[in-house]
Order: C-alpha cells, then structure tokens, then sequence
C-alpha cells in the first residue's frame, strides 16, 4: 500500500519567453526579479501519495519559506504539527518536472505558532532575511502564499502553481492569545484537516486584510524592504456583529486576520541550527 506523504512544493523555475519583448525599465524588471525569488523560495506544505502513477498532492497544509542558505524553512506551527512522517520536499527541476527532496526533521516554537524545517539535501538558498526593527501600526505589508485547492488542481496537471498576493496595513500589535484553551480550532490560513492544532502565542500582529485558506505559514513582508520578513501569518477570526434593522437585523461578520511577529521568534535558538538564532541563520541568505 502506497503511503501518503507530507510535502513542500517549491518553484525552482519561470519561464518568460515573449516572441519580442519590450524592454523592461528598471523599476519593472527589479520588481520582476523579486517576484521570481519570491516564486523560487516560498513552498507549499501538502499531503502527497508516491504511488506507482506519480506523486498526487491529496491535501494542502498551508506554506513555509526559506531562511539561509542550508535548507531551512520557517512556517506556522499548527501547518506542521500533528502530522504523520516522513517529511518530503516536492520540488520543480529546471525542465518543469516533479522531483523528491527529503525533510530531515522539524522544531516548533516553545510558545509561539511558528515551525522550522530542515530540506535534505540542503541546497535551497533564499533571499530573505528576517527584519531586526519593531513594526507598529500603519505599517504597509505584503503577504505570498499558496491557495489550497488551486495548488493541488494545478501540480496535478504538471504546472507550476501561482501565488496569492495580499496587502495591507498593520492594524495594531496584539499581545494576547486569540483563542482560549478550550475554544474551537480557529479558521487558519491553512486548510481545515484533522491534525490541525490550535493556533499558539500571544505576539501577534492584527493586520487588515485576509490572505486566505493556504497562506498560514506564509512570509509577512515589509513594503519598503520587500526581502525582510517582518511576521508569519497564521490566523483568521470571523466575529459576527449585529446590527440593527427594524425587526429584521443584519448580521455581519467582521473578519481580521493575525501573523506572529517576528521579534518574538528571531531570537529563538531551535536545537538543529546549534546554538544559532533563527535571525542570524536568515542572514546568511545569499
């Protein structure tokens, strides 16, 4: 019996080729740069079959993005936790196929909803790095992810799924947890599966906008420095309101979303990067 797999999917190739293309300002092609480091760095977490047809992607988990230059991935705790092993890395070669790149092991955050993952091979570089400044509200942010059921919908046919792109404003710093112990497992990022865990930590930001199911683990990016990480998302709450309308009120649901911040996780030293801080592993992206 073929068994089911845990699985990144990352993008290691784009192909732009026009018959006659236009040349590209500067603005244009670094922002086309970006999006290409974007697109090669930020992976997918899924559920995999290897049966004898080929790897088939069952279900999605949400996202994670690399950190450095050994391997390591950084995500939203309750994406990975819970999860029967082993751990692969379903990564796209050069030619446009579908390859295996294990996953040595995972470490989550004493308290907060974040997750590190190690690739095996190690190869994978990034081009992010954690932020080292304090975010308040007002702040501008952009957020990439990978939507569940079209990230399935298209590996299965052997194309290289897209990203969701969100932006928006820090709303406020929230310092408190969203959910209490005992409370219902939250609408996450990620999709809804047995094994999902209750979302952790209380350092969050409350931003405006939601990215949506596939997203929990996702980078939170600073607008003006688009390559420094300044949080993970990892939740969303849907807080009905009522209001008021004769003797038939309306009920709306107000929607906010939360991503942990990262200075509550750049200082954190998870035993397989021994003795290093997350932060100072991201400063080794090349």
């Amino acid at each position: 019996m073929n068994k089911p797999f845990i699985a990144l999917a990352i993008g290691l190739a784009c192909n732009f080729a026009p018959a006659a293309p236009a040349p590209r300002s500067s603005a244009e092609q670094g922002a086309l740069d970006r999006y290409t480091q974007v697109r090669n760095c930020v992976i997918a977490v899924g559920r995999v079959d290897s049966g004898s047809g080929g790897a088939k992607i069952v279900s999605t988990y949400g996202t994670a993005f690399l950190i450095g230059n050994q391997g390591y991935a950084l995500t939203a705790k309750h994406v990975v936790a819970g999860r029967n092993k082993p751990l692969a890395a379903l990564t796209m070669t050069a030619a446009g196929g579908w390859t295996w790149v294990h996953i040595a092991g995972s470490e989550m955050h004493p308290s907060e909803d974040v997750a590190i993952i190690k690739l095996d091979p190690g190869s994978c570089k990034s081009g992010f790095q954690l932020s080292n400044s304090v975010e308040m509200a007002s702040a501008k942010y952009q957020i990439y992810g990978y939507p569940g059921d079209a990230t399935r919908s298209e590996a299965d046919k052997g194309e290289f799924p897209d990203l969701i792109y969100t932006e928006g404003y820090i709303r406020r710093r929230y310092s408190a947890s969203l959910y209490p112990p005992s409370g219902p497992v939250p609408s996450t990022g990620a999709s809804q599966a047995s094994g999902a865990s209750q979302v952790s930590g209380t350092s969050f930001f409350e931003l405006s906008q939601i990215a949506g199911l596939g997203t929990s683990g996702g980078p939170v990016f600073a607008v003006f420095e688009p390559m420094e990480v300044i949080g993970i998302y990892s939740a969303e709450k849907h807080t009905p309101h009522v209001i008021a309308n004769g003797d038939k009120p309306i009920t709306q649901l107000i929607s906010v979303s939360y991503a942990v911040r990262d200075d509550a996780f750049r200082g954190w030293k998870p035993a397989m990067l021994g003795g290093k801080t997350v932060l100072e592993e991201s400063k080794n992206a090349r």
